[in-house]
C-alpha cells in the first residue's frame, strides 16, 4: 500500500512540474515577427497577433511626423547605429532590416542616405504617407512609405 501511494504521489508531482514548465515556456516564448508569418494552429496564430499588437503598443521609435521619422532614421544610419535605424521600421520588418543593414556595405548605406536626403515630395493618404524623390529630369527615382502607429501616435517606415 505504501509503494502504491508513493507511485501516485510521484506521478502527481511529475505532472504538476511538467504543467508548470510547459506554461512557463509557452508564456515566455519569444516570437519573431515577419511580414508573412506561417502558423501550424489557430492558437499559434492568435498568440502571434496578440504579441504583435503588444509590440505595436510598446513601440516608441519614430517621429510625430513622417519627416521626423525619416530624419531620425537617417541620423541613426549616419551614426552607424544600424540597430537603432532598424527600429524605425514597422515591427514586422525590424529583424529583417537589421539583417539587411548588417549585410550592407558602407557604400550602399551611403547611397540610401543620399536617396533619403534628396528633395522629395510627399503624399498624405490618411494613416499612410508616401515620399518620392526625383532625378534632375523630373523622373521619379525612389519612393518609400510610412504608416501611422495609432497606438503610440508615431510614424513608422513601412517600405523603402
Amino acid at each position: 500500500m505504501k509503494n502504491k501511494t508513493t507511485i501516485i504521489l510521484i506521478i502527481i508531482i511529475t505532472t504538476l512540474l511538467a504543467t508548470v514548465v510547459f506554461l512557463f515556456a509557452e508564456k515566455n516564448q519569444k516570437i519573431e515577427f515577419s511580414e508573412n508569418p506561417t502558423f501550424t494552429s489557430e492558437k499559434q496564430m492568435q498568440r502571434y497577433y496578440k504579441k504583435l499588437e503588444e509590440a505595436y503598443k510598446q513601440d516608441t521609435y519614430g517621429g510625430k511626423t513622417p519627416e521626423e521619422t525619416i530624419k531620425l532614421f537617417v541620423d541613426a544610419l549616419k551614426a552607424g547605429d544600424i540597430e537603432l535605424a532598424s527600429k524605425y521600421f514597422v515591427v514586422e520588418k525590424q529583424g529583417e532590416m537589421l539583417e539587411q543593414f548588417k549585410a550592407a556595405k558602407n557604400k550602399s548605406l551611403d547611397l540610401l542616405i543620399n536617396d533619403l536626403e534628396k528633395n522629395k515630395t510627399g503624399v498624405n493618404m490618411g494613416n499612410k504617407y508616401r515620399f518620392r524623390t526625383y532625378d534632375d529630369n523630373g523622373v521619379a527615382e525612389f519612393s518609400f512609405d510610412l504608416i501611422f502607429n495609432e497606438s503610440t501616435k508615431i510614424w513608422k517606415i513601412e517600405s523603402l
